[in-house]
């Protein structure tokens, strides 16, 4: 699988979120973050504890789940901050636009 190529920024609902790159979240084990407030969506490329290169699945995977988390939220959804269902829900979507065909 190719390592996805993430958007700059994209509107969720009636909001626009950045989405920002970096290599490493601050805080121990997260792999992406999304901020409600700043309307910012993270994804890191390496982890933080072993400073190894997430694989494409991962950082795809890892994308998906935090624009979930976004869309839930801006939707006053309130399964926006319930990690069981955005991890089940984002990695059954990305799974399937990893595995997209086009004619």
């Amino acid at each position: 699988m190719k390592k996805m190529t993430l958007p700059h920024a994209l509107t969720v609902w009636s909001s626009r979120y950045t989405v920002r790159l970096v290599r490493t979240m601050p805080k121990q084990g997260r792999m992406g973050e999304v901020d409600y407030t700043d309307k910012t969506i993270t994804v890191a490329t390496h982890c933080n504890v072993t400073d190894r290169k997430y694989s494409a699945e991962e950082f795809s995977d890892t994308f998906w789940h935090e624009l979930t988390h976004a869309t839930l939220f801006e939707m006053g959804h309130p399964l926006y901050d319930n990690e069981q269902f955005v991890t089940k829900f984002a990695r059954t979507l990305s799974g399937a636009i990893n595995t997209a065909e086009f004619a």
